[in-house]
Parts: C-alpha cells; structure tokens; sequence
C-alpha cells in the first residue's frame, strides 16, 4: 500500500468497527505504526477503534482471529520483524504473513497487513510514521483494512440488489424465522415438557429434537454440544443458550439477507459459505449480541407459509 505505484486511498468508513492489534517489540516503531493506524482510522471517519497489544508479531495471527470473530468489520495487525543471525527471522515472517492471510480467508474479515519485515531498524524506522520516515505503514494498513471492508460490504450489498426476488427493497417479503434452537441441560426432560403442552415432535432422536408449533420449528439441543460447536462464532460472554434461524430457498436470498441484516447494524460472525451439511450458511448477530443463522437447507424445503417442511 506504500512506496513507487501505491494508490491514493480515501476511503469513509462511517459506521465500520474496527480493531487494531500490535505487537510490542521495538516500542519506537510500534509507536509510530499505532499512531499512524489511529490516524489512517480517523481520516476514514471510523470512531473508536479497539487497541488490543500482544508480545510480539508471532501472536498477531491468533489475537486478529479471536478480534474477527468478535462482530468487527475489519482487523488492522501491526508488527515489526529484524532480521538477526539465525533463521529466527524467516520462521517469524511466515508465521505471521500466513496466519493473518489465513484469519482474513477464514472469516471474511479484512485484515490490513502492516507487518514490517526489515534487515534493520533503520529500515523499520523510515516505514513507521515518524517524523523523519518516507512511509507510514501503519496508516497504510488501516486504510487498506478500511477500504477492503468497504468494498466487501457494498459487493454484497449490490449483489443482493441485483438477485431476482431477492431483494428485500425490491418488494420481497422478509424472511420469517424459522427455527430456535434451545440450548437445553437434559434432552428427555425437555421433550417430556413440551410434549406435554402438545407440541408435535418432527425430528426425535436421543441427543436431539425438532418439535412443531404453529411458528417457528424449535430444536433441542444438547447445552453442552451447542456451546462447542459455537465457537469462536459466538463471542464469549454472549448468550449460547438460544440461536435463532431463517431458512431461505436459495444462497442467493442467503446473502440478500444477510445483506439486510449488516445495513440493519447487524456483525457479521461467519461469512456466508457452503457448508458440510450441503447447505449454505451465515451467522450474524444482532446489536444485544443473539445469534441469528441465515442459511439454505436443501433437505428442509420452505412451505407455502415460508417455514421449513421437516423429512
């Protein structure tokens, strides 16, 4: 993003959340490459950005992926790597570069790379914003992060306009939610309970129900299991107990959806992707943090009354 050939970036980024994780070795240059990350954020109108510091540029990679997966739009990861006498060097800067690369893939999350990998300090030092440096990576690898998410969320945005039947501002009738997933402590005792109030069981299986109601289908699922297969997908702290799902007929109206939801406020958790299952999926959440999951199940097709029909 810097040097001969680089772009003029300007980039507005209202409304974007975005974090800035920096490793600390060479606090001089650290210094210059924060500041100037601070200073790209700003001239890009994103306020308030979460500052997060780990020891060195080795433990960028996991501190940007726990970061992606919190509901940012975009990661900004800051480090500087010396070469030395040994190998140490090589091993580092691949570490890095490839873990940060993987994070962004990953989760669909932007991550502006602002890694310097220089033969000495004096390298570091004229890329690290200071007086005196001819470039300031920092501020280029937050408009980068900046200018990705920006143009991530407008392509899905005009992806979802240009869907036939898709669009939601187009006359489409929203989508119903079509299923909640109780996260529950004993699966035999919660089947007994709302069979007791008449709910007709679809699905019935020893470790997992999905009960019919005139609304949404509502699952029971082992507490336990549904915190795990959670993840990192759901931040810590949030509630695991209760995941809400839209079932839609296509992954295109997938993505008109979750279009929908990212210009409604929404966080983007998990990128709409194909899943294991056969399906397509994407977690959001809403601003209180619960989980909403907007996917295409090709095994439960919607009914007239666009709730899924069960095997």
């Amino acid at each position: 993003m810097s040097g001969a050939g680089a772009p003029d970036v300007e980039v507005d980024g209202t409304g974007l959340r975005v974090a800035v994780v920096a490793a600390q070795w060479h606090q001089q240059v650290m210094d210059g490459l924060v500041a100037g990350a601070l200073r790209g954020l700003a001239q890009a109108h994103v306020d308030e950005p979460i500052v997060v510091r780990v020891p060195g540029s080795f433990e960028l990679p996991v501190a940007a992926a726990r970061l992606a997966r919190s509901g940012v739009d975009a990661v900004v990861a800051l480090g500087v790597v010396v070469r030395g006498g040994t190998p140490h060097f090589d091993y580092v800067c691949q570490a890095a570069t490839l873990g940060l690369t993987r994070v962004a893939v990953d989760t669909g999350v932007p991550v502006g790379f602002g890694v310097l990998t220089c033969d000495d300090e004096a390298q570091a030092l004229d890329r690290a914003g200071l007086e005196g440096s001819s470039e300031d990576k920092g501020l280029d690898a937050a408009l980068a992060a900046v200018a990705t998410a920006v143009t991530l969320r407008d392509a899905v945005a005009a992806g979802a306009a240009s869907s036939s039947g898709a669009s939601y501002g187009d006359g489409m009738v929203p989508a119903r939610c079509s299923l909640v997933t109780l996260g529950v402590d004993d699966i035999a005792r919660s089947k007994a309970f709302y069979r007791a109030l008449g709910w007709e069981t679809g699905i019935d299986m020893d470790d997992f129900a999905v009960l019919r109601t005139s609304g949404p289908l509502i699952a029971l699922y082992p507490l336990t299991d549904m915190s795990r297969d959670a993840g990192d997908a759901v931040p810590a702290g949030r509630d695991r107990r209760i995941h809400l799902a839209i079932n839609l007929a296509s992954p295109e109206e997938v993505d008109a959806a979750v279009a929908e939801f990212l210009a409604a406020g929404a966080a983007l958790l998990h990128a709409p992707e194909a899943a294991e299952w056969g399906g397509y999926t994407s977690i959001v959440a809403d601003p209180d943090g619960h989980a909403w999951e907007i996917a295409h199940n090709p095994g439960w097709p919607l009914g007239d009354d666009g709730l899924p029909q069960l095997p």
